[in-house]
């Protein structure tokens, strides 16, 4: 028998608490009580990694002070991204979200704490490196830059 701890489940800065309670049905009294939420974040944990990429096209770069960049205006849309998504199913979730031709367009993102250089993502390998990179956080901001013409 599992038992939620009612106090653990209302709180939303941690997993539930659950209680494993096994009872000796011979004399009708529990014997244990095994505090199993490890179990439960474990279990999270091998659901894989992955992280909502938040993807911004139509806006500019702008440099603070100090060398840091942030982008300003455009569209936003949410992705969300886990270690099993392909490149090739990515760039095309990102073209039917800003009906676009993704082929067309770099897809860049900062690291974690690296607000002053972008980073390239180009195929599969680049993909999971940002799940990876971003894992300790829920998002990762993804920006569509349009492709320089060749001269």
């Amino acid at each position: 028998m599992v038992i939620a701890d009612r106090e653990a489940c209302n709180r939303t800065d941690s997993l539930p608490l659950f209680f494993l309670v096994i009872f000796d049905h011979r004399k009708k009294k529990k014997k244990k009580q095994i505090r199993v939420s490890w179990v439960l974040r474990n279990f999270e944990d091998m659901s894989g990694k992955r992280v909502i990429a938040i993807c911004m096209s139509g806006g500019e770069f702008q440099t603070e002070k100090g060398g840091a960049l942030t982008y300003k205006g455009g569209d936003a849309h949410a992705i969300d991204v886990d270690e099993e998504m392909e490149f090739k199913d990515f760039i095309s979730e990102i073209g039917e979200m800003f009906n676009c031709d993704a082929r067309t367009v770099c897809l860049k993102y900062f690291l974690p704490d690296n607000k002053k250089t972008l980073i390239s993502i180009s195929n599969d390998k680049d993909l999971k490196r940002m799940i990876k990179f971003h894992e300790n956080s829920n998002s990762a901001d993804v920006y569509l830059i349009p492709e320089e013409p060749a001269p």
